[in-house]
């Protein structure tokens, strides 16, 4: 099957990633499977793109991580696409794009990754008549609510086991990643870092994330910006617990990886937590914003090591459930559904 998928950019951004990974997977399945990428337009963004390539030295693309075919792009409309050919729209950003395109001989899909909820013209787009997947079970009444087109199905993101897991480590700290993105919450983070300092002040505190260290966070966060792999890998091995403070999310990745590494979670909320965590089982669920709750299950699992084990072992159960060679799985599921035509429509 030759399939497509469409990004609204490159970059390291976690859909970026997921895409690669689970189009690395097609790939060695015998798909022919290649990846398009909106290219910037603007002096500033191009410009913004160079200083980033030129500073930073570690990941710069989870693009350059695809085996196959990477291409971009800046009018879909000039592309040339085969009878037959699936395209899937990746997230939000592309979906507008992929519907106007005119050409009755491709597949069109559209591949949920999470909502914006803070941005209306992009929730806008779920209400297109276009055939749907979710990143999560949790998603799918929301995109049945949003839009009368079919959701052919779930298609999980998944983690490398042989990426992710326990290191001899001293484990003793507690550790989030920090974005400035406002989904992410990082007013949040900010909080219950300063009051992580005051009560637990002989507690390491480890950061990881894109974006330069914000002077708030002050001198006793040990902060990573753009780790690779292996140096994420050793982060979430010194961590006892792992915090995901997010509005919304759509199946994150860093809970997968901080379970395999040996981390409890404690989550907002979200539905993407909501698809990966039972809350008291493999992980812990609090309302965004609550950070005087994140705080008491800090206390709790601080002061109680054998109940952290019991949901480190039951977290390792969880993260063998999502894996990418099951969501090959799924996607060849859901692909077969479309070209087949068999489902309600």
């Amino acid at each position: 099957m030759k399939i497509t998928s469409i990004l609204p950019a490159n970059g390291i951004a976690g859909g970026i990633r997921s895409t690669v990974n689970l189009s690395n997977c097609l790939l060695e399945r015998g798909h022919k499977v290649r990846i398009l990428y909106k290219r910037k337009k603007t002096v500033r963004s191009l410009y913004r793109e160079l200083k980033k390539r030129l500073v930073i030295s570690d990941c710069k693309d989870w693009l350059n991580n695809f085996k196959g075919k990477v291409e971009a792009y800046n009018d879909i409309s000039k592309c040339d696409f085969d009878k037959g050919e699936v395209i899937i729209a990746v997230g939000s950003m592309t979906i507008e794009e992929l519907y106007r395109y005119s050409n009755e001989d491709i597949y069109k899909l559209r591949y949920c990754h999470g909502l914006t909820i803070t941005d209306k013209g992009l929730m806008d787009v779920w209400k297109l008549f276009m055939p749907s997947i979710a990143v999560s079970s949790t998603y799918v009444p929301k995109l049945q609510e949003l839009s009368e087109s079919p959701v052919l199905g779930v298609v999980h993101n998944g983690i490398h086991l042989n990426e992710y897991y326990i290191e001899e480590n001293t484990r003793n700290g507690i550790g989030t990643i920090y974005s400035q993105h406002p989904i992410k919450s990082p007013g949040d983070i900010i909080e219950i870092v300063k009051c992580l300092n005051k009560v637990y002040f002989k507690v390491p505190i480890h950061l990881f994330g894109s974006h330069k260290k914000p002077s708030e966070l002050g001198n006793s966060v040990t902060y990573t910006r753009l780790p690779s792999v292996a140096k994420a890998r050793e982060i979430y091995n010194k961590c006892k617990i792992w915090l995901l403070m997010s509005k919304s999310e759509g199946l994150p990745g860093p809970v997968l990886e901080a379970m395999a590494c040996g981390a409890v979670v404690i989550s907002t909320d979200n539905l993407g937590s909501r698809e990966i965590i039972e809350d008291g089982k493999n992980g812990f669920l609090l309302p965004v914003g609550n950070i005087d709750g994140f705080m008491e299950k800090i206390d709790f699992l601080v002061n109680n090591e054998s109940e952290r084990q019991k949901v480190v072992k039951n977290g390792f159960e969880t993260v063998k459930e999502f894996y990418w060679e099951r969501a090959a799985d799924s996607m060849e599921e859901v692909l077969n559904k479309l070209v087949s035509g068999n489902y309600e429509r």
